[in-house]
């Protein structure tokens, strides 16, 4: 038995391989990895970047692998070490990764770039593909390595570069760097990855044993003093607190214990031979103040609020709930004005039983108009989107589904099922293509924290395409930077028509879960456990069953005994929650682009 199999973990949760399935995207990371994207999609050129050791820049760069190869229309090749003896033995690994084979022995370095060149046009012009080569540990790099590279970025055409270049460095990149002009000027993006603070060392240790847990809730592992110590000792950087993180476990289990608390910690770290985190005399003061203070707080609690004891119980009260935890964490106690509060988290979609739409609300009965005219409407609140709780799933349009399907409700699609203008308008350039009646926006989606737009879109429509972006941009005229979306914001998401081949609108489809909005079934989808099966949304209208979101596990099948085969092989139970079923409702349309899927 491996040892996080004890404490009902089905895979190491804090193992020093950079696996992308265990990427956890802090507000820095995240930003990173929107912007490189973004950049490698619009062929920018060269990209960079760097950080200290342990900051997680190879972990981000496996994230960026991961998500490049959804996309079939990029091509990447990761080089992982770029200490070259000589140009030649660099010229010879392009040439393998652009064009397949083994460059003739008797090639010349000039013929070599000529054949990279040749290859990187085709590629891009011809097929119409995004070439990306990633550098990781760029501070190995050698002086001809470099300058190939600059070279490499000579071959453009008029519009955009032929080959799109990310560099992931340790600090000591940057002398290397500024001592080539002619290669720093070309660095479209330079990003610099930092430590996590005390929230994000928290929420990554938090996101890590959520991933590998064996059910949907983790174990709660490590106290609120124990996280403090950690992040303490290591200085929020990833590579430490994992390192610090697996050897506190590994010492539970050996004291037999399923929590691990500060003092832990502490004995972990002496074991080690590192320094243990002192104790803050001031927040010790704080404990011993608020001791001997205490028989005032009781008295001041039964009595008037202008009297001393009074005012004095209500001071420290904000002083005991507030003022001891800022103190803690480091800051210097502040009331000036409120915290901001934190956002509500996502409820968890339960797979049994099948989920459904809520049923239809009852029409409310016509207020009185007001006197005076009433102001324009503010933007929904965020909170006002939550999804309601799903409930069992409707027949499908195909088999004769009612006329009047469930509206989705106001509260959480606010617009979304709103008809195009009167008088032959439409409400958006990609509207004019929709059938009457089709809502001209699939919905709202709240982006929660470490989310990336471009993903978003990836899996909402199958693929990432800038076209797509555009539109998701127009949807969203407060949207000001697509790179940069607020965590909580509500992103209305355009309902874009997609072919659907003949093979998929005829076949065979394992679904799991049914609903009439986008933000239940996209938490169902995201909630769902690691290691199962990878499910897939599949937004569609019909005039019939208006606006669906299925989420399949698998298909198209062309036998329906096929997908019944499969769907008895699945686990965790979800064989028995799947179920056969075809999307075939006449006059359909879809919004995801099934021949782009890989599942």
């Amino acid at each position: 038995m491996q040892y996080f199999e004890i404490l009902n973990l089905k895979s190491e949760p804090f193992s020093n391989s950079p696996d992308p399935e265990f990427f956890y995207g802090s507000r820095e990371h995240a930003e990173c990895l929107r912007k490189v994207e973004i950049a490698i999609r619009l062929r920018r050129g060269l990209n960079l970047v760097y950080g200290e050791v342990g900051t997680g820049k190879t972990t981000l760069c496996r994230q960026l692998l991961r998500v490049l190869a959804r996309d079939r229309e990029i091509v990447a090749h990761l080089i992982l070490d770029p200490s070259f003896s000589t140009a030649r033995e660099f010229l010879t690994v392009l040439h393998r990764m652009f064009l397949g084979a083994e460059p003739p022995a008797v090639a010349s370095e000039f013929g070599l770039k000529e054949a990279i060149k040749n290859a990187l046009f085709r590629l891009g012009v011809e097929e119409g593909k995004t070439v990306v080569l990633i550098v990781d540990e760029g501070q190995k790099a050698g002086g001809e390595f470099l300058e190939l590279l600059r070279e490499l970025l000579n071959y453009e055409t008029n519009e955009a570069k032929l080959l799109q270049i990310v560099i992931f460095a340790q600090r000591e990149f940057l002398p290397l760097l500024l001592e080539r002009p002619n290669l720093a000027d070309r660095v479209n993006l330079s990003m610099e990855l930092g430590p996590l603070d005390l929230s994000e060392t928290r929420e990554m240790i938090a996101y890590r044993l959520n991933k590998a847990a064996s059910t949907f809730k983790a174990p709660r592992v490590f106290t609120e003093g124990a996280l403090k110590a950690i992040h303490q000792a290591t200085g929020g950087y990833p590579r430490k607190i994992i390192g610090l993180c697996h050897r506190v476990l590994l010492a539970m289990l050996v004291q037999n214990r399923t929590r691990a608390d500060r003092r832990l910690v502490r004995t972990v770290l002496e074991g080690g031979g590192q320094a243990a985190p002192r104790t803050n005399p001031v927040a010790l003061a704080v404990v011993v103040l608020t001791l001997a203070l205490a028989a005032i707080l009781v008295t001041g609690a039964f009595m008037g609020p202008r009297t001393v004891p009074g005012r004095a119980y209500r001071y420290f009260s904000w002083w005991a709930n507030e003022g001891v935890s800022q103190l803690f964490s480091g800051r210097i106690p502040d009331r000036a004005g409120p915290a901001a509060p934190l956002p509500e988290p996502r409820p968890q979609a339960q797979p049994h039983p099948l989920p459904a739409d809520p049923p239809s609300p009852a029409p409310e009965p016509a207020s009185p108009a007001p006197a005076a005219p009433a102001p324009a409407e503010p933007a929904p609140a965020l909170d006002a989107a939550k999804p309601a709780p799903p409930q069992a799933a409707p027949p499908l349009p195909a088999q004769a589904a009612p006329a009047s399907a469930a509206p989705v409700p106001a509260a959480a699609e606010e617009a979304v099922q709103a008809p195009a203008p009167a008088g032959g308008e439409t409400v958006a350039p990609w509207a004019a293509d929709l059938p009457p009646g089709c809502p001209p926006t699939l919905g709202r989606l709240r982006i929660e924290r470490g989310e990336i737009l471009s993903d978003v879109i990836s899996k909402v429509y199958g693929v990432f395409r800038v076209v797509h972006l555009r539109r998701v941009e127009a949807a969203n005229p407060r949207l000001r930077d697509s790179d940069l979306v607020p965590a909580g914001m509500a992103v209305a998401l355009p309902s874009i028509p997609m072919p659907m081949p003949a093979a998929a609108r005829e076949g065979h489809w394992l679904r799991l879960a049914s609903f009439a909005s986008l933000q239940p079934a996209w938490d169902y989808v995201a909630d769902a456990p690691a290691g199962g099966p990878k499910l897939r949304l599949v937004p569609w209208w019909t005039p019939a069953g208006g606006l669906r979101f299925e989420v399949v596990a698998r298909g198209p099948f062309q036998a329906a005994a096929a997908a019944e085969e499969v769907r008895q092989s699945l686990p965790g139970g979800l064989g028995e929650q799947a179920e056969v079923v075809r999307l075939d409702g006449e006059g359909a349309v879809f919004f995801t682009d099934v021949a782009n899927w890989k599942l």
